[in-house]
């Protein structure tokens, strides 16, 4: 049977990292969809409905925020959560190769958390505009602070 696992990526100035929970509100072999009504009764998910899988989490340590102008650098960022995201996809793999069961694993949720106040311009591709972002939080400059005022009207 497989193991309904959940991804949750934390996003931060100083450190990037990715953590895998094991799912247990579902405990079917075909598990499609997290079931909402588990997750709206146990918003604050329970031991018994989710559990950190033991050695599948992986932490980078970054310098995001230019502590002068409050710019997020958003490559570095990105590049950071793909590189968490890929050894904790490689872990799960592993641990999946050394074990004689046939028990597999099923990504079914992602989780985010990422830096408060801030925006990122995209394309119609999705992909960043610039290179950094403004970090609003972080720099208290006029124009900054001018922008949000225009944002909340």
């Amino acid at each position: 049977m497989n193991k309904s696992i959940i991804l949750a990526i934390d996003a931060g100035s100083s450190s990037v990292r990715c953590i895998g929970y094991e799912y247990h509100g579902n405990n079917t072999e075909n598990t499609q969809d997290i079931d909402n009504n588990d997750i709206n009764k146990n918003a604050h998910f329970s031991s018994s409905l989710v559990t950190a899988v033991d050695g599948i989490s992986h932490t980078i340590s970054i310098s995001a925020i230019d502590p002068n102008t409050g710019n997020i650098h958003v490559k570095q960022v990105l590049s950071a959560i793909d590189e968490c995201v890929d050894e904790v996809l490689s872990l799960l793999r592993s641990t999946q190769d050394n074990t004689s069961s046939n028990d597999g694993y099923q990504i079914v949720a992602l989780g985010f958390s990422t830096f408060v106040m801030n925006l990122v311009g995209v394309d119609v591709n999705g992909d960043p505009v610039s290179d950094v972002a403004t970090c609003s939080y972080a720099c208290n400059r006029d124009d900054v602070v001018r922008e949000c005022q225009a944002l909340r009207e």
